[in-house]
């Protein structure tokens, strides 16, 4: 019975810790290309420029997204 609670109860402080940590982060975007999107270009120079992941969003013509995560 002793051995399930330890087992619970740092589990518990596991996920908490885990929560509290990733909170924090806040998500940047930043507009890469506002004419056309080509979704290998945008990713490639997302990643490279911020380490983040590129979209194509938006009506026709699509424009290139950089969502990452916010310097502190």
């Amino acid at each position: 019975m002793a051995k399930i609670s330890f087992t619970f109860i740092f589990t518990l402080i596991l996920i908490i810790t885990a929560i509290s940590t990733t909170s924090g982060a806040m998500t940047c975007s930043e507009l890469l290309e506002p004419n056309e999107c080509n979704l290998s270009w945008c990713r490639s120079n997302c990643d490279g420029l911020y380490h983040g992941i590129g979209f194509c969003v938006g009506p026709y013509p699509h424009h290139c997204v950089c969502l990452f995560n916010c310097p502190r």
